[in-house]
């Protein structure tokens, strides 16, 4: 495998693990769905143990019950591909901010996670997919929110203002 091709492959990756991040904050199962392989295994702990398509619809029922809005970032992206070219591994850093609903009190939560996705992916057809993916969860805290700032905008569902715009190019 050449420098170039393997750049490719590598931001071909990263956009995969950007598209589960924003299927994780739009709860978009379709865009979800094409991140994984129909065969992924998911490891989550005690959270959760299926596959990648099952824990996609799984993690946005638990977020919609859970959760008012979520956002997920992503850092510190290290990946290996394989001599030939069609396999890869990754190893990339999360942090989420979860916001819960407000309680009948009108007081909510948020949830702040740091975490790992190791990943095994395969190249299938030209695309990337992963095939196996464990989480590993280094901090997480829960803290009352103190003085809420109004949010505007953003939905975690497709009438996000985000869709208008990606399909501004058709």
């Amino acid at each position: 495998m050449d420098a170039i091709d393997e750049l490719l492959a590598k931001q071909a990756i990263r956009e995969q693990l950007y598209r589960y991040c924003r299927s994780m904050d739009r709860r978009d199962d379709a865009l979800g769905f094409t991140v994984f392989t129909e065969d992924c295994t998911m490891d989550y702990g005690q959270n959760f143990q299926g596959s990648g398509w099952d824990f996609v619809a799984w993690a946005h029922k638990t977020h919609d019950r859970a959760y008012e809005q979520t956002s997920h970032q992503i850092t510190n992206m290290l990946i290996r591909l394989s001599e030939d070219g069609t396999r890869a591994i990754s190893e990339t850093y999360l942090h989420t901010l979860q916001l819960t609903h407000p309680d009948e009190k009108g007081s909510a939560q948020e949830l702040h996670i740091a975490a790992r996705y190791l990943d095994r992916w395969v190249c299938l057809e030209g695309k990337w997919k992963i095939k196996a993916r464990r989480y590993v969860q280094d901090i997480a805290e829960l803290r009352q929110v103190q003085s809420p700032f109004p949010r505007f905008g953003g939905r975690p569902d497709p009438e996000d203002p985000s869709y208008e715009l990606l399909d501004w190019l058709g």
